[in-house]
């Protein structure tokens, strides 16, 4: 009897740990293709990032990430923060049902502030 109270506490013990490793492997941060309102957001490993519609440049950056915290900094495009806004915004994410949620930490700019909040943005493939 004692064996089995034992086992089934030792496998009760496995089990959340199970669940929160499936959990964490599925918050990496999702580089590559998203869309941005209709828009394709290429984001690289390299830390770079382009917001674009065929040849048109919208927005283009760099970006950095840490644990659940994206900071953004635009450097060039036809609609990218200029002068004082042209600061960096701070964003927590998550994924949730293959789309990023930004939650705002800290963003002069609010044209970026409206983008990445008003909606998720959603994670593409690279397949055209």
């Amino acid at each position: 009897m004692k064996s089995k109270t034992v086992l089934v506490i030792f496998l009760t013990l496995l089990i959340p740990v199970g669940v929160m490793a499936d959990d964490s492997s599925g918050n990496s941060f999702p580089y590559g293709l998203l869309e941005l309102r209709g828009s394709p957001m290429e984001m690289s490993e390299k830390g770079t990032f382009r917001i674009y519609s065929g040849s048109t440049t919208f927005v283009e950056g760099t970006f950095s990430v840490e644990d659940n915290k994206i900071t953004v900094h635009d450097r060039g495009g036809l609609y990218a923060c200029r002068g004082k806004r042209m600061s960096s915004g701070s964003y927590y994410w998550v994924l949730r049902d293959q789309k990023l949620y930004l939650s705002l930490i800290k963003d002069n700019c609010g044209a970026r502030r409206t983008a990445f909040l008003e909606a998720p943005l959603k994670i593409r493939s690279f397949a055209k």
